[in-house]
């Protein structure tokens, strides 16, 4: 019997467009993003989490 989580495996480009597409929400200035707490983009991202969330 395999161990919890042993036969896990991450798909690398799936990950990294998941990453890409949630960046989009509140970009920073210099790079990297501002998505503070209770504001529009912080729903936004939340929503965006949870339906990729409901959809596993």
């Amino acid at each position: 019997m395999a161990a919890p989580g042993e036969n896990l495996k991450i798909n690398g480009d799936r990950l990294w467009d998941s990453l890409m597409e949630m960046a989009k929400i509140g970009p920073g200035i210099a790079g990297g993003n501002n998505r503070q707490t209770l504001t529009d983009e912080d729903g936004i991202g939340r929503k965006l989490f949870q339906s990729w969330c409901e959809a596993a």
